[in-house]
């Protein structure tokens, strides 16, 4: 990434576009997450806690869930 959040963002986005699996999944999670601590690096606070929220029933790892919400909240 090298600081490059945003591009960084952007692979990931093109990944899950064409890797569109529909199954919940631990990896499906794990990549969620993943996504999120992106978001979170780059500064993207508002985003990562719309994402954690959209993707909430797909998350595997609630405790991480919440505290990436309670984080962002601080």
């Amino acid at each position: 990434m090298l600081g490059n959040y945003a591009k960084a963002l952007d692979i990931l986005n093109q990944y899950e576009k064409f890797n569109n699996e529909a199954t919940m999944s631990y990896e499906r999670s794990e990549f969620l997450l993943y996504k999120n601590q992106v978001m979170r690096e780059g500064n993207m606070w508002a985003q990562a806690i719309k994402h954690i929220d959209h993707h909430a029933a797909e998350l595997k790892d609630p405790i991480t869930q919440h505290e990436v919400k309670g984080e962002g909240l601080l």
